[in-house]
Protein backbone atom coordinates (compact mmCIF):
# COMPACT_ATOMS: atom_id res chain seq x y z
CA UNK A 1 0.00 0.00 0.00
CA UNK A 2 3.29 2.50 0.26
CA UNK A 3 3.47 2.51 -3.38
CA UNK A 4 -0.17 4.02 -4.27
CA UNK A 5 0.83 7.89 -2.02
CA UNK A 6 3.58 8.99 -4.18
CA UNK A 7 1.43 7.61 -7.31
CA UNK A 8 -1.12 9.67 -5.71
CA UNK A 9 1.04 12.90 -5.11
CA UNK A 10 1.73 12.69 -8.53
CA UNK A 11 -1.92 12.58 -9.54
CA UNK A 12 -2.85 15.28 -6.76
CA UNK A 13 -0.03 17.57 -8.20
CA UNK A 14 -0.59 17.13 -12.03
CA UNK A 15 -4.50 17.96 -11.23
CA UNK A 16 -3.49 21.19 -9.17
CA UNK A 17 -1.39 22.47 -12.27
CA UNK A 18 -3.61 22.16 -15.05
CA UNK A 19 -6.17 23.74 -12.72
CA UNK A 20 -3.64 26.92 -12.23
CA UNK A 21 -1.99 26.93 -15.77
CA UNK A 22 -6.11 26.90 -17.30
CA UNK A 23 -7.30 29.64 -14.47
CA UNK A 24 -3.98 31.56 -15.52
CA UNK A 25 -4.76 31.14 -19.18
CA UNK A 26 -8.63 32.22 -18.73
CA UNK A 27 -7.60 35.32 -16.82
CA UNK A 28 -5.26 36.61 -19.56
CA UNK A 29 -8.09 36.11 -21.97
CA UNK A 30 -10.18 37.86 -20.01
CA UNK A 31 -7.83 41.02 -19.28
CA UNK A 32 -7.42 41.07 -22.87
CA UNK A 33 -11.33 40.85 -23.86
CA UNK A 34 -11.40 43.93 -21.13
CA UNK A 35 -8.83 46.06 -23.37
CA UNK A 36 -10.41 45.42 -26.85
CA UNK A 37 -13.88 46.52 -24.80
CA UNK A 38 -12.11 49.53 -23.91
CA UNK A 39 -10.82 51.17 -26.63
CA UNK A 40 -13.51 50.07 -28.49
CA UNK A 41 -10.74 48.70 -31.43
CA UNK A 42 -10.55 45.28 -33.50
CA UNK A 43 -8.15 43.09 -32.17
CA UNK A 44 -5.11 42.84 -33.77
CA UNK A 45 -4.14 40.32 -35.67
CA UNK A 46 -1.98 37.87 -33.83
CA UNK A 47 0.37 35.24 -35.83
CA UNK A 48 0.29 32.79 -33.11
CA UNK A 49 -3.27 32.68 -32.10
CA UNK A 50 -3.76 29.46 -34.79
CA UNK A 51 -1.12 27.87 -32.70
CA UNK A 52 -2.82 28.83 -29.37
CA UNK A 53 -5.00 26.13 -28.29
CA UNK A 54 -8.26 27.10 -26.42
CA UNK A 55 -8.29 26.90 -22.20
CA UNK A 56 -10.57 23.95 -22.60
CA UNK A 57 -8.08 22.29 -24.08
CA UNK A 58 -5.45 21.12 -21.71
CA UNK A 59 -3.91 18.37 -23.55
CA UNK A 60 -2.41 21.23 -25.87
CA UNK A 61 -1.01 23.80 -23.12
CA UNK A 62 -0.17 21.27 -20.40
CA UNK A 63 1.90 18.48 -22.18
CA UNK A 64 4.51 18.00 -19.42
CA UNK A 65 1.26 17.35 -16.68
CA UNK A 66 -0.10 14.89 -19.45
CA UNK A 67 2.91 13.06 -19.23
CA UNK A 68 2.78 13.04 -15.84
CA UNK A 69 -0.82 11.79 -15.58
CA UNK A 70 0.67 8.67 -17.69
CA UNK A 71 3.26 8.30 -15.68
CA UNK A 72 1.19 8.04 -12.83
CA UNK A 73 -1.18 5.55 -14.61
CA UNK A 74 1.30 3.12 -15.36
CA UNK A 75 2.69 2.75 -12.18
CA UNK A 76 -1.05 2.71 -10.49
CA UNK A 77 -1.16 -0.60 -13.50
CA UNK A 78 1.64 -1.88 -12.14
CA UNK A 79 0.01 -1.63 -8.67
CA UNK A 80 -2.88 -3.17 -9.67
CA UNK A 81 -0.55 -5.95 -11.40
CA UNK A 82 1.04 -7.14 -7.80
CA UNK A 83 -2.41 -6.01 -5.69
CA UNK A 84 -3.48 -9.84 -5.70
CA UNK A 85 -0.12 -11.08 -4.68
CA UNK A 86 0.02 -8.55 -2.01
CA UNK A 87 -3.84 -9.23 -0.88
CA UNK A 88 -3.01 -13.00 0.01
CA UNK A 89 0.20 -12.19 1.61
CA UNK A 90 -1.77 -9.66 4.11
CA UNK A 91 -4.53 -12.05 4.47
CA UNK A 92 -1.90 -14.77 5.73
CA UNK A 93 -0.38 -12.10 8.38
CA UNK A 94 -3.38 -11.57 9.47
CA UNK A 95 -4.50 -15.06 10.11
CA UNK A 96 -0.95 -15.53 11.66
CA UNK A 97 -1.75 -12.52 13.99
CA UNK A 98 -5.78 -13.85 14.80
CA UNK A 99 -4.13 -17.34 15.88
CA UNK A 100 -1.96 -15.50 18.35
CA UNK A 101 -4.72 -13.03 19.51
CA UNK A 102 -7.19 -15.92 19.35
CA UNK A 103 -5.84 -19.39 21.36
CA UNK A 104 -8.78 -20.99 21.73
CA UNK A 105 -10.41 -21.47 18.37
CA UNK A 106 -8.90 -23.13 15.74
CA UNK A 107 -8.28 -21.97 11.87
CA UNK A 108 -11.22 -24.40 10.81
CA UNK A 109 -13.41 -22.80 13.40
CA UNK A 110 -12.53 -19.16 12.60
CA UNK A 111 -13.49 -20.05 9.03
CA UNK A 112 -16.90 -21.65 10.00
CA UNK A 113 -17.33 -17.99 11.87
CA UNK A 114 -15.99 -15.63 8.48
CA UNK A 115 -18.10 -17.75 6.41
CA UNK A 116 -21.39 -16.92 8.52
CA UNK A 117 -20.35 -13.59 8.78
CA UNK A 118 -20.09 -13.15 4.90
CA UNK A 119 -23.71 -15.13 4.75
CA UNK A 120 -25.04 -12.62 6.74
CA UNK A 121 -23.29 -9.25 5.66
CA UNK A 122 -24.55 -10.27 1.84
CA UNK A 123 -28.11 -11.28 3.44
CA UNK A 124 -27.94 -7.71 4.88
CA UNK A 125 -26.48 -6.31 1.41
CA UNK A 126 -29.95 -8.18 -0.29
CA UNK A 127 -32.24 -5.98 2.10
CA UNK A 128 -30.46 -2.94 0.83
CA UNK A 129 -29.19 -2.69 4.06
CA UNK A 130 -26.57 0.57 4.30
CA UNK A 131 -23.30 -1.42 5.44
CA UNK A 132 -21.56 2.21 6.77
CA UNK A 133 -24.32 3.13 9.08
CA UNK A 134 -23.61 2.18 12.65
CA UNK A 135 -25.93 -0.15 14.22
CA UNK A 136 -26.88 -2.65 17.33
CA UNK A 137 -25.33 -6.07 16.72
CA UNK A 138 -26.58 -8.90 19.09
CA UNK A 139 -24.15 -11.59 19.46
CA UNK A 140 -25.90 -15.20 21.32
CA UNK A 141 -23.46 -16.95 23.33
CA UNK A 142 -24.28 -20.08 25.58
CA UNK A 143 -23.10 -21.56 28.66
CA UNK A 144 -23.16 -25.13 30.36
CA UNK A 145 -23.24 -23.58 33.89
CA UNK A 146 -23.88 -20.61 35.56
CA UNK A 147 -20.43 -19.87 36.67
CA UNK A 148 -19.04 -20.38 33.28
CA UNK A 149 -21.49 -17.47 31.90
CA UNK A 150 -20.52 -15.47 34.92
CA UNK A 151 -17.02 -15.55 34.61
CA UNK A 152 -17.53 -14.64 30.85
CA UNK A 153 -19.86 -11.99 31.97
CA UNK A 154 -17.85 -10.28 33.82
CA UNK A 155 -14.22 -10.24 30.91
CA UNK A 156 -16.37 -9.07 28.24
CA UNK A 157 -18.50 -6.28 30.33
CA UNK A 158 -14.80 -4.96 30.99
CA UNK A 159 -14.42 -4.88 27.32
CA UNK A 160 -17.09 -2.09 26.90
CA UNK A 161 -19.79 -4.71 25.79
CA UNK A 162 -23.30 -4.83 27.06
CA UNK A 163 -24.71 -8.04 28.59
CA UNK A 164 -28.41 -8.90 29.21
CA UNK A 165 -30.41 -12.22 29.40
CA UNK A 166 -30.84 -14.68 26.59
CA UNK A 167 -34.16 -16.95 25.45
CA UNK A 168 -32.86 -19.84 27.49
CA UNK A 169 -31.29 -20.93 30.69
CA UNK A 170 -27.36 -20.23 30.94
CA UNK A 171 -27.51 -17.68 27.36
CA UNK A 172 -26.36 -14.56 26.69
CA UNK A 173 -26.99 -11.28 24.60
CA UNK A 174 -24.08 -9.23 24.33
CA UNK A 175 -24.92 -6.03 22.10
CA UNK A 176 -22.02 -3.72 20.99
CA UNK A 177 -22.93 -1.13 18.23
CA UNK A 178 -20.92 -0.96 15.21
CA UNK A 179 -21.21 -0.18 11.33
CA UNK A 180 -21.33 -3.08 9.00
CA UNK A 181 -17.24 -3.05 8.33
CA UNK A 182 -16.11 -6.64 7.96
CA UNK A 183 -12.75 -6.35 9.48
CA UNK A 184 -13.84 -4.98 13.10
CA UNK A 185 -17.03 -7.32 13.17
CA UNK A 186 -15.06 -9.95 12.77
CA UNK A 187 -12.92 -9.11 15.15
CA UNK A 188 -15.60 -9.15 17.76
CA UNK A 189 -17.17 -12.38 15.83
CA UNK A 190 -13.48 -13.89 17.35
CA UNK A 191 -13.16 -11.95 20.14
CA UNK A 192 -16.04 -13.33 21.53
CA UNK A 193 -16.12 -16.67 20.14
CA UNK A 194 -12.48 -16.72 21.86
CA UNK A 195 -13.62 -16.15 25.20
CA UNK A 196 -16.62 -18.20 25.49
CA UNK A 197 -14.74 -21.10 24.61
CA UNK A 198 -12.37 -20.33 27.34
CA UNK A 199 -14.99 -20.45 29.49
CA UNK A 200 -16.86 -23.88 27.97
CA UNK A 201 -19.34 -21.83 26.10
CA UNK A 202 -20.45 -21.70 22.85
CA UNK A 203 -20.61 -19.32 20.42
CA UNK A 204 -24.55 -19.65 18.23
CA UNK A 205 -23.98 -16.25 16.19
CA UNK A 206 -25.22 -12.64 15.75
CA UNK A 207 -27.71 -10.85 14.20
CA UNK A 208 -28.64 -6.92 13.24
CA UNK A 209 -31.41 -5.69 10.94
CA UNK A 210 -30.69 -3.77 7.67
CA UNK A 211 -30.39 -0.11 8.90
CA UNK A 212 -30.87 2.09 5.51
Amino acid sequence: MKKIFPILAVLGSAAALIAYKMKKEEEKQIIDLDQGLLYDDEPEDNEDAAEEAPISDPQHCCEEVNEAFEEAHESLDEFEDVQSTSDDEAKEETQEEYDEMFTHLTRAEMALLKEDTDARMEALEQKGDVHDHERPVQHVVKFQDEESMNQFKSVVINRGYVITRGSEEFELIVLHITPMDKVKLMSNVYYLADVATAYQGVYKGWQSKAVY
